[in-house]
């Protein structure tokens, strides 16, 4: 009798932990035209799903930021298979959907998450006034951090080299504030040298929101050196997380080359 209570125990307890919390930050920026208006760029985010099990599995949205979705759908993924899974075409994205968000997954276990940011841009021969057939082609890929739980509150977030080198390049932070009640996020920007304060800023960032913001920084040389590099410390006195991202000024943007890390 209770080799048989530990059994049942057991089942029930494996049952309870058949999936995780995974949060993922996603985003659509507008259609920007360049100079030229036969070209354009935007970004996109785009969300891959691994099933490494020999059974079909379920991954399901808990909630998101900035709002609600509605009626959300759940994604089937095959056995052995990679599902791509656009947020919008789920009904992941809160309504009504203004800037980036934050995704909260419950995902089974077995499943590999890949979120990635790909820059996207159509460029068409002339004349293309005023409504331009065109195809968003991905220009390259930058993968986004997947967060298994959230950041306590008043632990600092470090985000070595948040620069581009010599290029040009501005900083962001994008800010997710996980609690019911409003959080006040602040951020330093550093010297990597020698530690000098370059910038800093708060924010009050109200409840369930994630916000971005720029994280400027000078170039200005450090001990006689031409120096770049910066870093970021994000703070938060509320749970959740940020991500810190660095751009430069060119108004196409492409990426050659991409280095991976194991997804899990």
């Amino acid at each position: 009798m209770k080799n048989r209570i530990v059994f049942l125990l057991a089942a029930i307890l494996a049952g309870t932990c058949v999936a995780s919390d995974k949060y993922v930050i996603q985003a659509e920026g507008p259609l920007v035209h360049s100079q030229n208006p036969c070209m354009g760029f935007q970004w996109l985010t785009d969300l891959l799903f691994f099933n490494t099990t020999s059974t079909e599995q379920t991954v399901t949205l808990v909630g998101v930021s900035n709002g609600e979705a509605q009626n959300p759908r759940p994604l089937s993924v095959p056995s052995n298979q990679v599902v791509e899974a656009p947020f919008t075409d789920l009904n992941w994205a809160p309504v009504p959907y203004v800037g980036p968000f934050t995704a909260h997954l419950s995902v089974p276990a077995g499943v590999l998450v890949r979120s990635r940011i790909e820059p996207t841009g159509f460029s068409v021969p002339g004349p293309c006034s005023p409504f331009p057939g065109y195809e968003l082609l991905i220009r390259g890929a930058l993968p986004l951090p997947v967060f298994s739980q959230l950041i306590p509150a008043g632990q600092a977030q470090y985000f070595l080299a948040a620069d581009l080198g010599h290029l040009t390049n501005v900083s962001y932070a994008t800010l997710y504030n996980a609690a019911t009640t409003q959080a006040t996020i602040s951020f330093e920007v550093r010297r990597q040298c020698n530690g000098d304060l370059l910038a800093s800023e708060s924010f009050v960032v109200p409840p369930n929101t994630t916000l971005q913001v720029p994280a400027t920084g000078d170039y200005a040389e450090c001990d006689g050196l031409p120096e770049f590099g910066r870093y970021v410390v994000v703070t938060a006195d509320q749970p959740g997380f940020a991500i810190v991202s660095v751009v430069d000024d060119d108004p196409f943007k492409k990426m050659s080359m991409s280095i991976l890390a194991p997804d899990f």
